[in-house]
């Protein structure tokens, strides 16, 4: 839900800088502030689309949809400065547009933010052993028995340059995302406003996160 909101918010920021007919064009001042409400996300917005989706929240009923539940939360941040962009909150986003784009934010925030820091933490580790070692002698291995000398700082920088050849490859990993209606030919959107290039917004929008 977290990533969720911060997509929606993203992609209406977009809208208002994009030639979609009839949305509110803000100048510096009102993407000064909508950057303000996108930073402000956190983790009891999340919590309010929860409560949203299975318990009501604000005298509204249990919606039992996440994505209209995130709709709300939307809503709630912006409806104060932005009234004028309520009624264009996931248009013309379908939840799987939403889904696909805060799910690849889940994985490469978790990715260089918890798991990269900790892997290199432990080659750090691998490289500061492997030289303190460097000299300590030690029986090697083969076949799982005992063999021909080496040293442990050896077998510490072994794992080390293993590591490192199996981390290489995501260098040039790009994740793949989708902004393209519900089945993928933008219906809804061409249908109601033909003359707006969606596939071009949809492109710029979905490389615009990376």
């Amino acid at each position: 839900h977290f990533y969720r909101t911060r997509i929606e918010l993203l992609h209406l920021k977009a809208l208002t800088q994009s030639l979609f007919p009839g949305i509110q064009k803000l100048d510096k001042a009102g993407l000064k502030k909508l950057d303000e409400i996108i930073a402000s996300i956190n983790h009891a917005d999340a919590e309010n689309a929860a409560l949203y989706d299975h318990f009501g929240l604000k005298e509204k009923k249990p919606v039992e949809h996440d994505m209209v539940a995130v709709e709300y939360v939307v809503c709630d941040k912006i409806e104060k400065e932005f009234p004028d962009l309520v009624e264009f909150i996931h248009l013309p986003f379908t939840s799987e547009d939403v889904n696909n784009l805060a799910y690849n934010e889940m994985i490469s925030d978790a990715f260089n933010k918890s798991w990269l820091p900790a892997f290199f933490s432990l080659t750090d580790n691998l490289a500061l052993l492997s030289e303190k070692y460097a000299s300590t002698p030690s029986i090697g291995l083969t076949h799982a028995q005992s063999a021909s000398p080496t040293t442990f700082g050896k077998r510490f920088a072994y794992f080390l340059h293993n590591a490192m050849e199996s981390i290489s490859p995501l260098e040039n990993l790009v994740l793949d995302a989708k902004m393209s209606g519900a089945v993928g030919n933008n219906n809804a959107v061409m249908a109601s406003c033909p003359n707006f290039d969606f596939p071009k917004y949809a492109k710029e929008f979905v490389e615009s996160m990376g």
